[in-house]
């Protein structure tokens, strides 16, 4: 039986710290309902008094996910659901944003810099709108956003997830960030939390809120079939697009040809550098690539 008792103090040490040092106006968590999703969620009504859990809805999440986000935190937690979709070309909520990026620049693949561009206009975007609404204009209100992820994820997390992250009035806190994998099972088994997963996640063991295509490897698009048809289809669709109106020769599964990169390579700024968080399966992808 793993103990998990001296993280729990841990967690609820670093929301006291929080709310001493910060005194914030709202406190919002990140919702997927993927495994560490949960586990943060849980802990985060634990230690603090939530205001909202909130959903990107990126505009390729598999609704199966965007269903059982809000589910989960109306009807397990009793929250206001928050659940938006990137602005993009002009409209503050773009339902067809992820099509129209990958209509300029085709699949993302597995470059380096692509998983950043596509989270700060998936993602990024969102958030930043979320919270502005919260914040009703105030930008002295601070704001604490919870977010699931932890530095045991993946080597690469290793080194790069922070306790907390405080950008302006904006603080990032990672409530189980020293938590290990065996810790958050144990928890998630003693507070009975497997149930609240998405079906996406209980099927391929990602939380479906974004099948950007970041890091695919072979054999995602059937997994994606199998775990949610609309899902698959939409993606079939846009592909067979892409094939029949641009130059973009790559697939869903697949990268864009290095020959492709070097002309493209200085000459459009494509990808931003954003400082916001990647999602468990990109970083853990990431790190095996590089």
């Amino acid at each position: 039986m793993v103990d998990y008792k001296e993280k729990l103090r841990w967690s609820e040490s670093l929301a006291k710290r929080i709310i001493k040092d910060v005194n914030p106006y709202a406190v919002i968590v990140g919702l997927t309902t993927g495994f560490d999703s949960n586990v943060a969620l849980k802990l985060a009504t634990m230690f603090f008094k939530v205001d909202a859990a909130f959903t990107c809805d990126t505009t390729i999440a598999a609704p199966e996910t965007l269903a059982n986000c809000e589910k989960v935190a109306k009807e397990v937690y009793g929250l206001k659901w928050i659940c938006k979709a990137p602005p993009y070309n002009g409209k503050k909520e773009n339902k067809d944003t992820y099509f129209e990026v990958v209509k300029q620049h085709g699949f993302p693949g597995k470059t380096k810099t692509a998983h950043n561009w596509m989270y700060r206009w998936l993602k990024d975007h969102t958030v930043s709108s979320i919270i502005s609404n919260i914040r009703k204009g105030k930008h002295n209100r601070p704001i604490v956003i919870i977010s699931g992820a932890r530095k045991y994820e993946s080597v690469r997390r290793m080194g790069t997830s922070e306790d907390v992250t405080v950008i302006g009035n904006n603080i990032w806190v990672n409530i189980c960030n020293e938590w290990t994998n065996s810790e958050v099972h144990a928890f998630a088994e003693d507070n009975k939390l497997s149930k609240y997963r998405s079906p996406i996640s209980k099927a391929i063991g990602m939380s479906g809120e974004c099948f950007c295509g970041c890091f695919a490897g072979k054999g995602e698009l059937n997994e994606i079939k199998i775990a949610s048809p609309s899902t698959h289809q939409k993606l079939v669709d846009i592909q067979k697009w892409l094939t029949a109106h641009t130059e973009f020769s790559w697939g869903y599964e697949e990268s864009p040809p290095k020959q492709w990169i070097l002309e493209k390579h200085g000459q459009t700024n494509m990808f931003s550098i954003s400082n916001m968080i990647m999602c468990s399966t990109c970083m853990n992808n990431q790190s095996v690539l590089q």
